[in-house]
């Protein structure tokens, strides 16, 4: 399962989005300026696992 983070970086939120890989350690998955909707990620994540 993933997360994503707001942050603010010159003067723009940006979004970042993690995940715990199989160790526990947390890693990126990306940055995205424009938070993702769920039901637009949902058919793609489906794919993932």
């Amino acid at each position: 399962m993933g997360f994503s983070r707001k942050r603010l970086r010159s003067g723009k939120w940006h979004y970042t989005a993690y995940y715990k890989d199989l160790k526990g350690a947390e890693r990126s998955a990306g940055t995205f300026t424009e938070p993702v909707k769920p039901s637009e990620t949902s058919g793609y994540l489906r794919t993932l696992w």
